[in-house]
């Protein structure tokens, strides 16, 4: 069938309709690929708040441990005095 200048002929149609399946599939996986890597940063950057924040507790703890064994040691040498 004889095809003018200004029509494309059913190849080119079709080809022209892979070609725009085919982008739109390669913009949605790159897209997903960002929206991944957001995620994946995002997550580390929870991880690294969450290790900073126990690491804080502990250093708190260990703060209120050795306050208590302070306050303790008055009593236990009243009372290791006194069973003398």
């Amino acid at each position: 069938m004889p095809c003018f200048a200004d029509q494309a002929d059913q190849r080119q149609q079709s080809d022209l309709g892979v070609d725009v399946h085919r982008r739109r599939a390669e913009e949605q996986r790159d897209q997903r690929a960002t929206i991944a890597m957001g995620t994946l940063i995002h997550d580390h950057q929870r991880i690294a708040q969450a290790l900073e924040l126990r690491r804080q507790h502990q250093e708190d703890d260990d703060e209120r441990e050795a306050e208590g064994d302070r306050k303790l040691m008055p009593s236990c040498t009243y009372w290791r005095e006194s069973a003398r």
